[in-house]
């Protein structure tokens, strides 16, 4: 994939051109690239996206779509270039550092823990959960207990609004397609992200499903 061929990006702004006038830029692309032995899969590769903006990434299979993704997220190293989200540069951390940042990604074929239910796929996303240091079981009780009912009443919060509140008690895996990519994007919610990237939201979802989806 190159910037000028292969993957083109589609911009659209509420409020219109001159709304993205006025929005900040959150990510920046510049000259990034990726290579595996001979072949280049991301040949400097350069955009921006706006704050408030909805952008698509359109190319033909084999364009790099993916493989950009995984640069943008820290699945991949960058051969060169540099991507920023606001003014922290990305390409330069870990994958979890770049969640951290604000910067999440979805998956195609979305994986949540199968066992676990629909509403604790949910709360494992908030980040720093009072439960997450052992010490607070014993010495803060109370407060992990309050930290966990907050985060449960949010989390239905966000299953209620996607439809799945019915689901909140059952395992993750007996949900649909459709169902798992909306789950997916909760967790990212709760992850508390500024930019979101979906990778084929609607890949192989009915009418009604992608209808759903797209009301998020």
């Amino acid at each position: 994939m190159s910037g000028n061929e292969g993957v083109t990006t589609a911009h659209r702004v509420p409020g219109g051109a001159n709304a993205a006038t006025r929005s900040r830029l959150l990510l920046t692309v510049r000259s990034v690239a990726k290579s595996f032995g001979e072949m280049r899969a991301v040949d400097g590769v350069s955009f921006e996206i706006a704050e408030g903006s909805i952008t698509g990434l359109i190319g033909p299979n084999g364009a790099g779509k993916t493989t950009l993704f995984n640069l943008l997220a820290g699945a991949l190293p960058a051969d060169s270039g540099t991507i920023h989200l606001g003014d922290t540069r990305l390409d330069r951390l870990a994958p979890h550092q770049i969640l951290a940042a604000g910067l999440g990604r979805t998956f195609q074929i979305p994986r949540p823990f199968p066992e676990m239910s629909v509403l604790e796929n949910v709360m494992i996303a908030a980040p720093h959960q009072a439960g997450e240091r052992f010490w607070n079981s014993w010495l803060r009780p109370s407060a992990v207990r309050g930290n966990e009912g907050a985060l449960r009443d949010r989390a239905m919060a966000l299953l209620e609004f996607t439809t799945l509140a019915g689901h909140a008690r059952t395992a993750a895996r007996t949900l649909s397609g459709g169902q798992k990519a909306r789950l997916s994007i909760l967790l990212l919610e709760l992850a508390g992200v500024n930019l979101l990237l979906l990778a084929e939201p609607t890949d192989n979802l009915d009418l009604h499903a992608a209808e759903a989806l797209h009301g998020l």
